[in-house]
């Protein structure tokens, strides 16, 4: 898994149902939310996050 070669320095996003694309073209708000967060804030979730199909 990554996290053993990264440590606390990664998490793993996996969108049930979705392609590369899922965070971007499919509008996913779970992803957004978890992807903006880091994005603006550096805020990091504490563990990997699965989010469901839309």
């Amino acid at each position: 898994m990554i996290n053993d070669a990264f440590g606390d320095r990664s998490r793993l996003l996996e969108i049930d149902g979705s392609g590369h694309g899922g965070f971007v073209r499919d509008g996913n708000p779970c992803a957004a939310e978890t992807v903006t967060a880091f994005l603006v804030d550096g805020t990091m979730p504490e563990q990997d996050v699965t989010c469901e199909a839309v």
